[in-house]
């Protein structure tokens, strides 16, 4: 099944088997538990929706909008998600594993103690995301911006921050060994733990 222009509202869509969906808008509507395999997205809106425990595993998304959605208990694995949108969204227990982020905004979005060692971040919008004990061991986060973002007790072992806004994060509590940082970075770092730079 295809859906195209679609514009729903507060629908339970918890049993629908949807291939496709372009162009769609779905505001504060019901995915619980749907079967969304390999579903593919182009330029649609969800607002509030709650796909907490949805199958989305091999799922497609490209420049789509997931505003304040809660994938709670959702299966990302391998799915592909590109230049969209993810402002505000919660993916507590949620499966990201193989998963690949292109681009986009997460600002705000909760990832709390997700595994994302090795994932290619750079150039993505993380500000003030929640990713308070994520495991981030060799991840690319080069041109990413993660001003404000909560990393408390991650691990960035190994990992690209080159280029990344690192503004306003406190990096106390963060495992960084081996990461790599501009001198300008490493500035940043050594002020979130006090110390005074001068001459």
């Amino acid at each position: 099944m295809r859906w195209t222009e679609r514009d729903w509202e507060g629908k339970i869509l918890t049993n629908e088997r949807v291939e496709a969906m372009e162009r769609c808008r779905f505001v504060k509507c019901d995915f619980r538990g749907a079967r969304l395999s390999e579903l593919e997205t182009q330029s649609c809106t969800f607002e509030e929706c709650d796909f907490g425990g949805a199958n989305m595993s091999s799922s497609k998304h490209r420049g789509t909008s997931f505003l304040n959605c809660d994938f709670s208990g959702a299966d990302l694995f391998g799915a592909d998600v590109e230049h969209c949108r993810m402002v505000g969204c919660v993916f507590a227990d949620a499966v990201l594993t193989a998963a690949r982020m292109k681009g986009g905004d997460w600002s705000c979005s909760t990832l709390r103690m997700q595994e994302l060692d090795g994932f290619d971040l750079s150039e993505m919008k993380l500000a003030g995301a929640d990713m308070y004990g994520c495991s981030l061991v060799k991840a690319n986060l080069r041109d990413a911006n993660l001003e404000g973002a909560n990393l408390q007790h991650a691990k960035l072992r190994q990992a690209d921050l080159r280029g990344a806004n690192i503004a306003r994060i406190d990096f106390r509590n963060v495992d960084v060994k081996g990461a790599k940082m501009t001198v300008d970075q490493a500035i940043l770092f050594a002020m979130s733990w006090g110390v005074e730079m001068g001459e």
